[in-house]
């Protein structure tokens, strides 16, 4: 009797309790509602700052979208442009001949090897060079001579931008004066005023060259042209 008493009256406080959670727990979401609903300042769904961000976001999404599917649509284009040389080139009968397809890769191979050598800030692009040179020499194994022609003379491109990259960023070495008062003139002929008079072992920098004449900048900041017998160093 007793026992089931306790238990009878553990039942209510059970009850009570759970009843007070519930409650809690009501009350709770109505205050998070009440912070978060409609009518808060983060609810606003409709506002214009909320809809101004919203269209903001969807256009830039909707932007990167149309850039990515260009992009692919591209690497697309390129890939069959090549895969349709490669048919013709194996149907063509090596119309450009052998011969023109070996030079080709020849040359291509020695202006990347001369890229290497230079190096610079567009070196990054040799090993996709020596990918298409290595393109180049499998359909010049497999006789289809067109398109070696073609993969090589990409990768001598590839090449050649680095080399005028590479031309354009090189610091010219500077050239002595070898005679004593060398006249430093207004154009590359004796027959122009005289700027200034060099001293022997003046160093001077090249920036353009006239047949036998060089266009230098003097130490003191002028520029004039000297007679290239003039100068060490070329």
């Amino acid at each position: 009797m007793k026992s089931t008493r306790g238990r009878a009256s553990g039942t209510p406080a059970r009850l009570l309790f759970a009843s007070l959670l519930s409650a809690c727990a009501l009350f709770g979401c109505a205050l998070f509602d009440a912070e978060n609903g409609p009518d808060s300042p983060a609810g606003r769904v409709g506002s214009p700052e909320a809809e101004a961000s919203s269209a903001e976001l969807e256009v830039r999404e909707q932007r990167i979208a149309r850039l990515e599917e260009d992009v692919v649509r591209l690497r697309a284009d390129l890939r069959h442009a090549e895969d349709a040389l490669v048919s013709l080139g194996s149907s063509s009968g090596g119309q450009r001949g052998r011969a023109d397809a070996v030079s080709s890769v020849a040359q291509a191979r020695g202006r990347i090897d001369l890229a290497a050598q230079v190096g610079g800030d567009s070196a990054q692009i040799l090993p996709a060079a020596r990918r298409t040179l290595q393109e180049a020499e499998r359909q010049l194994r497999d006789g289809r001579h067109e398109t070696a022609a073609y993969f090589a003379a990409r990768s001598r491109r590839m090449a050649e931008a680095v080399l005028r990259q590479a031309a354009l960023t090189r610091v010219p070495a500077p050239l002595r004066v070898s005679s004593d008062e060398v006249r430093l003139r207004k154009g590359p002929s004796a027959d122009y005023a005289v700027i200034e008079t060099l001293a022997r072992r003046d160093r001077v920098l090249a920036e353009a060259e006239a047949g036998d004449w060089v266009r230098v900048r003097a130490p003191s900041g002028k520029t004039g042209w000297v007679h290239g017998s003039l100068l060490e160093g070329r």
